[in-house]
């Protein structure tokens, strides 16, 4: 891209940082996983009280229940099924598993090395990416990330992962989240 326009290389010149490969190096290195990294800065973001500050230009939603209205009203634009039947799906488990209330919470939706900028020592420097970004339940983050670890292909879904997987991430963000003691149950269950 031209000097003048928003690009990568703008950010990645001005931090420095390891880059994607090298924040892994890093993480391993200091004992952990980049799945596990990931969920731990994702449970310290949503547990920032977001009550009393103006948000805006964030979209707001104070529960699950107006982020599903918003995401099933977007995806019957789109014209496509699939989308619909998605945001359905998340709105039966929802509903059918009566999960807890938890207060909105800022939330990414974008979570991967490549977004998150880091020393050699894995200290956090930045998040990157924030167009997807609005304050809301944070399981549908969580969800998210879940989903993106787990399946390839936004049309066509391709399943690499297991249930054990994603029942890991979710019992890993809840533990960095509400503390291992607290964790069961905090977020509903794991579907």
């Amino acid at each position: 891209a031209p000097r003048g326009e928003t690009c990568d290389w703008a950010v990645l010149d001005y931090v420095q940082n390891e880059g994607a490969e090298g924040a892994e190096r890093a993480i391993r290195n200091a004992g952990g996983t980049p799945r596990q990294y990931l969920l731990t800065i994702m449970a310290k973001l949503h547990g920032f009280n977001v009550a009393n500050y103006d948000t805006a230009p964030l979209a707001r939603f104070n529960t699950w229940r107006e982020h599903i209205d918003y995401l099933a009203a977007k995806a019957s634009e789109s014209g496509f099924d699939h989308a619909m039947r998605a945001v359905e799906g998340v709105r039966t488990l929802f509903e059918r598993s009566a999960v807890p209330a938890l207060p909105p919470a800022l939330c990414h939706f974008d979570w991967h090395m490549g977004n998150v900028l880091c020393d050699g020592q894995a200290r956090l420097l930045a998040i990157l990416d924030w167009e997807f970004a609005c304050i809301c339940d944070p399981r549908l983050d969580v969800a998210r990330f879940c989903r993106r670890e787990r399946w390839t292909g936004d049309v066509v879904c391709r399943d690499h992962g297991s249930d054990e997987d994603t029942a890991r991430n979710w019992q890993s963000y809840a533990a960095a989240r509400f503390g291992p003691q607290s964790a069961a149950g905090a977020l509903g269950p794991i579907e």
